[in-house]
């Protein structure tokens, strides 16, 4: 059962070591899921002279960040974030060299790039493919269009950032969106995709949690500009559920490709005037463990989804759960929800029943029911 620690536990936590349990040599089996960093270059041109250093850097910064915020949500883990390292404990960079050059473009095309990157990746260092996570960089000029993004689930999942030359060092114990080095890398926006890659969705800072903005919400740069340069970043406790049980934190394969069945029963919705809340209830039916609820609030007021707010809560005895949203916008909206489960997998809908939308700021993966608001009240459908 998670706990939630104490400020002096938290306060611990930001001092472990960065290499955390892996000062020695890793000993999982090859297939277990790892990230694996990867410096990418396209043909002829060779990797900046501060590679090694500066994705260290990002690997440790992540390694804690993550490892912090799970703990201070309550959600704690003993391998966060499990990156493929050396036996001295530094991140292992696969260097790969492509079969074409940069002003080919060839790599401009994101599906392309990836397809490369992993195909090239496992073959010359002897990698897995399946149930891996890849976090690919770019060198030596941003790409145009995609040059930050990723995407995947529990399974796997991949992301690729463009690699700025930059000068300085990153503050490891600092913010991901300090001012100097780590603000000039876009350390923020490649953390971010890799969330993506993990199987994160957008979702923004809750006012109420005085934190910050949040890992995966608004761009830094207009997070700053609408709150007096605040350079702050958390991750938000429905990520950190969302990652609880994904296998590069519980260091665990179990169950990974298993099929689950599950069904929602007594689902309702109502708004407590008095508190300015919306309260969820329901209960999940299932052939295997879950733990949480995740419920993302997508206002129709919000134009980008770096913007919805998304609430958790746990899945009591028998399957029964109730969630608060205690910040709720004025305005018509939907509700999106989706599950936790064991053994990494956060779905409302299975993976074969999903279809595409046309409806703005849809996560494919999610329950929705739909509200309006009208003259201080909300309305849900049936």
């Amino acid at each position: 059962m998670k706990t939630k620690l104490s400020s002096i536990a938290i306060g611990c936590c930001s001092l472990l070591m960065s290499h955390i349990g892996l000062a020695a040599e890793q000993s999982q089996a090859k297939n277990d899921s790892l990230i694996h960093m990867v410096m990418f270059t396209p043909k002829g041109q060779t990797a900046p002279q501060k590679t090694e250093q500066r994705l260290n850097e990002v690997a440790d910064i992540s390694e804690k960040f993550f490892n912090h915020w799970m703990h201070y949500w309550g959600y704690p883990v003993a391998q966060p974030f499990k990156l493929n390292r050396n036996a001295n404990g530094d991140v292992k960079i696969n260097y790969v060299e492509g079969r074409y050059t940069h002003a080919s473009k060839k790599y401009e095309n994101y599906g392309f790039y990836k397809k490369s990157v992993i195909a090239q990746t496992s073959k010359q260092y002897d990698l897995p493919k399946d149930h891996q996570f890849w976090w690919a960089f770019y060198y030596p000029k941003k790409i145009k269009k995609g040059a930050y993004v990723g995407g995947g689930d529990f399974q796997g999942g991949f992301s690729r950032a463009g690699f700025k030359d930059v000068n300085g060092n990153i503050d490891v114990n600092g913010s991901l969106a300090a001012k100097g080095t780590a603000d000039a890398f876009l350390l923020k926006a490649v953390v971010h995709e890799m969330g993506h890659a993990l199987g994160l969705p957008h979702n923004g800072p809750h006012i109420k949690d005085g934190l910050g903005n949040s890992l995966m919400g608004p761009v830094n740069k207009r997070y700053k500009q609408l709150n007096n340069g605040d350079e702050r970043v958390y991750l938000s406790k429905a990520s950190s559920a969302m990652l609880w049980k994904n296998p590069v934190f519980t260091g665990t394969d179990k169950d990974i490709d298993k099929k689950i069945n599950f069904s929602l029963n007594d689902y309702q919705a109502h708004f407590d005037k008095s508190k300015n809340q919306i309260i969820v209830k329901g209960q999940l039916k299932t052939d295997y463990p879950a733990h949480s609820v995740v419920i993302a609030d997508t206002p129709n007021s919000i134009k980008s989804a770096y913007w919805q707010k998304m609430y958790v809560c746990d899945i009591k005895e028998g399957g029964k759960f109730t969630c608060v949203i205690n910040e709720p916008e004025q305005s018509s909206g939907k509700l999106q929800m989706v599950f936790c489960f064991d053994n990494g997998a956060v779905m409302g809908i299975p993976k074969s029943k999903r279809s595409r939308s046309k409806e703005k700021l849809v996560w494919n993966k999610a329950l929705r029911k739909k509200y309006t608001f009208k003259k201080g009240e909300y309305q849900f459908e049936q």
